[in-house]
């Protein structure tokens, strides 16, 4: 286990500062990664995609003495390279559950929807949706992804190689007792 420090700046901007740590399997993708998006679901949890085709979620925990210790809590295989995260945090209004949703665009056109099983640790995730291309409307690879922020949180834009931005309205089930 290596600890990788991780500076904040007041811009809302993170570097992380990678130190060369050989191959270990507890700290990076298990595959060549040529491309990654990262999207953080809380202050201690961010999720990254790479071109292994694998959603990565990550624990990153302070150590103290200016530096972080970062842990994989779950794996999430995708199908296709992935090239674009965005989160969609708890609390949104028009009844957005308290979970955070994970969107993910990816290198075939697709865009899936992911929940947490338990959003207290979000070590586990459930597909909730899945739009191949021709749903999804993309003729090629989705680079980039985005929620609305407040009240329009319902909403999920995702644009790509094809030069289109598609707007889609993410609706929740409603829950019954």
């Amino acid at each position: 286990r290596k600890d990788v420090p991780l500076y904040f700046h007041e811009d809302n901007q993170a570097m992380i500062q990678v130190v060369k740590t050989g191959r270990n399997p507890t700290m990076r993708h298990l595959g060549r990664v040529h491309k990654i998006a990262v999207a953080w679901l809380n202050e201690h949890t961010l999720a990254s995609g790479g071109r292994d085709k694998k959603v990565v979620v990550w624990r990153v925990e302070d150590t103290g003495a200016d530096a972080v210790m970062v842990s994989k809590i779950a794996t999430i295989d995708q199908g296709a390279a992935v090239g674009a995260l965005a989160v969609r945090l708890g609390g949104a209004g028009d009844g957005i559950n308290a979970a955070p949703l994970l969107a993910v665009g990816t290198d075939d056109g697709g865009v899936s929807l992911w929940a947490p099983s338990d959003a207290a640790t979000l070590m586990g995730w459930t597909l909730t949706a899945r739009a191949d291309a021709e749903i999804a409307r993309h003729s090629g690879a989705v680079r980039a992804a985005a929620f609305g922020s407040n009240d329009s949180a319902r909403f999920l834009a995702t644009c790509g190689d094809d030069g289109a931005v598609v707007i889609s309205e993410v609706l929740e089930e409603s829950k019954t007792t």
